[in-house]
């Protein structure tokens, strides 16, 4: 009887009112854009991050869901935001009509480098490199799959690649999209974005290899390879 009440508060409701999901495969430029869209406009008034129940700045939301899984969460902020990240780690968040979809992503073997990095640095126990590597290519290419090619072409998801933060108009483009209130005189904005790139050279063969049997893949979703001319 507990875990059902429990499940029934956490489950969405059919008159959810409209959200936008930051829908990011891991190490996409989700912090670069969130930071820009605050430069132009009032969304991270109303920013999640949904993983730790945190505004964009890290200050603590009061949330009743702050000590619950995220899985349990059923994609919902308990505090009422409406801007909310999420990394759709299980693929399982539900594609709904009413709400918008940001998508970012970016080349894989770029973005899986660095989450590898970034978890090592945090002391975590990881599977070997080679291991992690396949794991997580996996996971983008059914990520990219459902977001970009399944889904991308519906009026209310908006695919954003890494590379293309460093467009103004790209930025603009999706605090308008989004629903936030644009602020004015943004004449002099300018995303002070740089792409940051990994040193992929010393694994050239490795990642070389496996670039060739994703290429269709890459082509599909407007990625650019790194080892060679498509």
């Amino acid at each position: 009887m507990v875990v059902r009440k429990l499940i029934d508060l956490f489950k969405p409701k059919p008159n959810l009112a409209p959200r936008v999901f930051i829908v990011s495969f891991p190490r996409s430029g989700h912090h670069a854009l969130i930071g820009f869209l605050n430069r132009v406009s009032d969304a991270a008034d109303n920013y999640c991050e949904f993983y730790s129940c945190e505004k964009h700045n890290g200050e603590p939301i009061e949330c009743p869901q702050k000590h619950v899984n995220w899985r349990v969460k059923r994609n919902c902020c308990g505090a009422g935001k409406t801007f909310l990240k999420n990394h759709d780690f299980d693929l399982r968040l539900p594609y709904r009509k009413e709400d918008k979809f940001v998508v970012q992503y970016r080349h894989p073997f770029l973005s899986i480098k660095s989450w590898y990095e970034m978890e090592s640095g945090k002391g975590k126990k990881l599977e070997p490199w080679p291991k992690f590597f396949e794991q997580k290519l996996a996971f983008w290419e059914d990520f990219v799959r459902k977001w970009v090619l399944e889904l991308g072409d519906r009026d209310n998801v908006l695919p954003v690649t890494y590379d293309s933060l460093k467009d103004r108009e790209v930025i603009l483009q999706i605090a308008e999209f989004s629903g936030a209130g644009i602020k004015p005189e943004l004449d002099k904005f300018k995303p002070n974005f740089r792409e940051k790139t990994r040193q992929l050279e010393s694994e050239r063969e490795f990642f070389k290899e496996r670039e060739r049997a994703i290429a269709p893949l890459l082509a599909q979703v407007k990625i650019a390879p790194l080892f060679f001319d498509v």
